[in-house]
C-alpha cells in the first residue's frame, strides 16, 4: 500500500508542476530509474526522483539568491 501511495503522490507532483513534462529532469530521472531498477524497486526509484527534485530546488534557490544580490 505504501508503494502505491508513494508512486501516486510522486507522479502527481512531477506531472503537475512543470510545463514541458517529458524534458523535465525529474521526469527523465524517474523514467530512467524505473527502466534501470525495475518496478520491483519502486521506492528506490521514487527516492532517486525526489533527490533530483531537491537538487533542482537548491539550484533554483541559489540562482534566485544571485539575482536578488545583483
Amino acid at each position: 500500500m505504501l508503494d502505491y501511495a508513494v508512486v501516486i503522490s510522486t507522479a502527481y507532483t512531477l506531472l503537475s508542476h512543470v510545463e514541458n513534462k517529458f524534458r523535465h529532469p525529474d521526469v527523465i530521472t524517474g523514467i530512467l530509474s524505473m527502466l534501470s531498477m525495475g518496478a520491483g524497486n519502486i521506492l528506490q526509484v521514487v527516492m532517486v526522483t525526489w533527490a533530483v527534485n531537491v537538487l533542482e530546488l537548491l539550484n533554483e534557490a541559489s540562482k534566485n539568491k544571485l539575482v536578488l544580490q545583483n
